[in-house]
C-alpha cells in the first residue's frame, strides 16, 4: 500500500512539472458567460499581449487548453473578457505549481465590481438557511424579487427594495432561518415582465434568470 501511494504521489508531481516545462495550462469558463477573449503577460510586462483566443469561443462550463511560447518563464497574470467587454484577472499565476485556472465571478475587475451585490434574506424563525447566486441574464435590471412558500397563492413583499439587480447582474443571497427549505421565486423587470421558478431548494447554490424563463 505505501508503495501504490508513493508511486501514485511522484507520478501527479512529475506531471506537474512535464506540464510546467511543456509550458501548458487550461482555463475554466465558470463566470457564467462566454469568453471571447484571452490575454497573458509575464508579471513584469506592463501591457497585455495580443488575444490568444483568435476564433475560438470558451463557452460557460468548459475548458479551454493553452501552450506558452516560453517555457522557462512561468509566471504569468491571466486575463479574459466576455462579448460584453466585461473583464475578469487572475494576476500572478505561475504555472509550475498550477495549471488548471477557474475564472469565476469572484475575478471581475474592481471597477466592474457593481455588477455583485450581497444579500441577506432573514426569514420569520425556522431552521433553514442557504445560499444561491443569482445571475440576471435577462438582458435588461431586475427591480422586483419576491418569495413565497410552495402551497401558497399569494407572492411575499419585493426583497430588493430600493436595490436593482443590474443586468448582467449576480446576486449573493444568503437564507437565514426559514421554515421552509423549498421556496417559489419570481423576479420582475421594469415593464412588469415577470420570470418564475417553482420549488426552488435553498441549497441549489445558483440559478440563472434568462429571457426564454418569461412567464
Amino acid at each position: 500500500m505505501k508503495k501504490l501511494v508513493l508511486l501514485i504521489i511522484l507520478t501527479t508531481v512529475l506531471a506537474q512539472i512535464l506540464s510546467a516545462i511543456e509550458g501548458y495550462f487550461e482555463i475554466i469558463n465558470e463566470t457564467g458567460f462566454d469568453i471571447y477573449y484571452v490575454y497573458v503577460s509575464k508579471v513584469a510586462d506592463d501591457s497585455w499581449g495580443e488575444d490568444e483566443l483568435g476564433d475560438d469561443v470558451i463557452a460557460n462550463g468548459e475548458t479551454y487548453q493553452f501552450y506558452v511560447e516560453d517555457p522557462e518563464y512561468t509566471k504569468f497574470d491571466i486575463r479574459v473578457e466576455d462579448l460584453d467587454g466585461d473583464f475578469y484577472t487572475i494576476p500572478g499565476v505561475d504555472l509550475a505549481s498550477q495549471t488548471a485556472i477557474t475564472f469565476t465571478r469572484d475575478n471581475l475587475n474592481p471597477e466592474e465590481s457593481d455588477l455583485i451585490h450581497v444579500v441577506t434574506i432573514q426569514g420569520k424563525g425556522g431552521e433553514h438557511n442557504g445560499y444561491i447566486e443569482i445571475y440576471n441574464n435577462i438582458g435588461r435590471s431586475i427591480h422586483y424579487v419576491y418569495l413565497r412558500k410552495v402551497s401558497t397563492e399569494e407572492w411575499g413583499s419585493d426583497l430588493l427594495g430600493n436595490e436593482i439587480m443590474p443586468k448582467r447582474g449576480l446576486f449573493k443571497v444568503t437564507f437565514e432561518d426559514f421554515a421552509d427549505d423549498v421556496l417559489d421565486v419570481r423576479f420582475e423587470d421594469r415593464r412588469g415582465r415577470t420570470y418564475s421558478f417553482m420549488n426552488v431548494p435553498l441549497s441549489i447554490g445558483s440559478l440563472e434568470v434568462m429571457s426564454e424563463d418569461r412567464d
